[in-house]
């Protein structure tokens, strides 16, 4: 294995379920997501997983070492007490592409189990069609998916950055904020916003109004609000 230089901001991590004693199938590659937001596939060299790491239930991390970068792919290992689980949830993808360049789209995701296992190495996903033509311009969409032996939809949320590489905005973090009833939430004037180069920053937001019918009693209820840039 070479260590040298690269473009690498990060590896995807895997998450992979097993049943108790049953050595996990680890992915051959994994994905490296470059400086710039794109990723790349990469192969990758585990570390071994000993019999007593699989001897009970729960979960275990091992890391593994990634061709062409110094950073390092880690994979959690859920070990499970029965196979006869069922898909949760699916988390939602986050890719990143250029003007004109249609995005690499994952071919698995991943999905929650209700044991809380995790798995994004076996979910494979047929993605459906999007129009292209939002690949025109910078901006952002969501292409829908399907996941065999569920009903709950995966998504893939796309960034199309200029050509010129700037990095832009992929997700924002929610903000949970309390109040007391009858009196109007204080909400931050920035929310922590991940870039498609890696990096995290506080970037000023604009909230909606809220209604005051909304914090009269006690409950739940959901502020979007509007990021610079």
């Amino acid at each position: 294995w070479k260590v040298y230089a690269s473009p690498t901001a990060s590896v995807k991590p895997v998450k992979v379920s097993t049943l108790h004693d049953v050595q996990p199938v680890l992915p051959a590659q994994v994905t490296k997501v470059l400086v710039d937001g794109t990723t790349s596939q990469a192969s990758v060299l585990w570390d071994p997983i000993t019999a007593g790491q699989l001897a009970v239930p729960g979960s275990f991390t091992i890391t593994g070492a990634v061709d062409g970068t110094n950073v390092p792919a880690e994979a959690t290992v859920y070990v499970r007490v029965t196979g006869a689980v069922t898909i949760t949830s699916i988390a939602d993808e986050n890719v990143v592409t250029t003007v004109g360049k249609a995005p690499l789209l994952p071919s698995v995701v991943e999905a929650t189990y209700n044991d809380g296992s995790v798995d994004n190495v076996n979910i494979t996903v047929v993605w459906n069609e999007y129009d292209h033509e939002l690949l025109n311009q910078p901006g952002q969409f969501t292409v829908s998916g399907k996941v065999a032996g569920t009903t709950i939809t995966a998504k893939a949320n796309v960034t199309v950055m200029n050509d010129t590489g700037t990095p832009v905005v992929t997700s924002i973090t929610d903000i949970n904020v309390t109040t007391e009833s009858g009196t109007a939430p204080v909400l931050p004037a920035a929310v922590a916003a991940k870039y498609s180069d890696g990096t995290t920053k506080q970037a000023a937001v604009v909230w909606d109004a809220i209604d005051p019918a909304k914090y009269a009693a006690a409950g739940v209820f959901s502020v979007n609000g509007t990021v610079a840039g």
